[in-house]
């Protein structure tokens, strides 16, 4: 896939590498989340690098999935994180500041969800030198 953003304010990148919808979890998990029966699981595999520039943590909360039918963006969960590393899908782990990191992201949004948008939302902020920081979405489109 390859799709990246850079958030040249900030200094954060990310990459998609790959992702899967439709991961099936295990019976285990489907019985201890009954919601996942509604659900579909999608995973997202990304690179991230932290911004160098300002300490940051950039990793699988800062993305969300965007486009759901409520109009709500969906935030990432880690309930199947063991689950999906044991099945060879390591979850991304934060990148501290100047750091990369890569590993997979875990969504799950309702099954009648068509279109899979990944965002990050860049927060408004102020820096320690009084530079303002104002908000911004960045969409990577996945199907």
């Amino acid at each position: 896939m390859n799709k990246s953003f850079t958030d040249d304010v900030m200094g954060e990148k990310a990459t998609v590498l790959k992702y899967v919808s439709g991961y099936q979890p295990s019976a285990a998990s489907k019985s201890k989340y009954s919601a996942l029966a509604d659900e579909k699981v999608v995973l997202v595999n990304v690179k991230v690098t932290a911004s160098s520039k300002y300490y940051d943590t950039f990793g699988a909360d800062s993305f969300y999935l965007t486009g759901m039918s409520n109009g709500i963006d969906q935030a990432s969960t880690t309930i199947l994180d063991d689950e999906i590393k044991a099945a060879g899908y390591p979850p991304l782990p934060d990148a501290e500041t100047g750091k990369t990191t890569t590993g997979w992201v875990v969504f799950t949004p309702t099954k009648d969800t068509t279109k899979l948008v990944l965002r990050y939302k860049r927060l408004a902020a102020k820096a320690s030198n009084g530079t303002s920081i104002t908000a911004k979405n960045f969409d990577i489109p996945l199907n």
